[in-house]
């Protein structure tokens, strides 16, 4: 790690949190690295023409209310807790749509039918169409014990999805709580589900939140500005001029 801060013309991080990481556990200077922070292709996400339709050609009922949460089935993204805080909030009509697979498929759905929620979980394994899937959904939810710069929750926002997510790492830095999402303490399913229960009980704290993350996306976090960061970047280093 010292020769690699040492030998390297320029250290970058795609957030503050990684920046510190890379500090404070990597022993990389922290005076020269360069925050670039993650992009995602903006356009490619956005709220539905048709809600309705749109469930219906993926098989889901359009009367119904979604959670949609995307990532691998591992430790760190700490599904029990989302199944915990969803059994937990109690809310009639809505269901969980978990994208995504791993070593925990099987504890977790065993988990769910412990909860008896097992009818109101769909895990519906790796998929290629998660931007219909976001524009199917409600709520976006996260709940992992240590995330950097997620894509996943930049994608929610693109679409305009307010989202619940853990206040680690990286997170707070894209969602702000009670602006563009809700944060709440890893581990604790009690603040999940509360969190749960305020956007659905709250259409237009829902609706608020969710258009304000779609702005702060679409103002911050698209995919040229992270090329065009990097290109800037590769030029300064070969001595070019942009």
């Amino acid at each position: 790690r010292l020769a690699l801060d040492r030998l390297a013309d320029a250290v970058t991080a795609c957030c503050h949190f990684s920046a510190e990481g890379l500090t404070k556990t990597d022993g990389f200077a922290g005076n020269r690295i360069e925050i670039v922070e993650n992009g995602i292709d903006v356009d490619r996400y956005g709220p539905a023409a048709d809600p309705a339709a749109l469930k219906a050609s993926l098989g889901l009922d359009p009367a119904r209310r979604y959670i949609v949460h995307v990532a691998r089935h591992h430790p760190v993204k700490d599904q029990a807790t989302l199944l915990r805080g969803f059994a937990a909030a109690g809310l009639p009509g809505v269901d969980l749509l978990m994208a995504g697979d791993g070593p925990l498929r099987e504890e977790l759905d065993a988990l769910a039918a412990q909860l008896h929620v097992r009818t109101r979980v769909k895990f519906l394994g790796i998929r290629t169409d998660v931007p219909d899937l976001m524009r199917a959904a409600d709520v976006f939810a996260l709940t992992s014990v240590s995330e950097a710069a997620s894509l996943t929750l930049l994608e929610a926002m693109a679409t305009g999805l307010p989202s619940v997510v853990t206040a680690v790492g990286g997170n707070p830095e894209l969602i702000r709580h009670d602006k563009e999402g809700l944060l709440f303490p890893r581990g604790d399913a009690a603040r999940c589900a509360d969190a749960f229960r305020r956007l659905f009980d709250d259409p237009a704290l829902a609706q608020r939140l969710g258009a304000a993350a779609r702005a702060r996306a679409q103002e911050r976090y698209r995919l040229d500005r992270t090329v065009d960061e990097y290109f800037r970047l590769y030029c300064r280093l070969a001595g070019r001029t942009p």
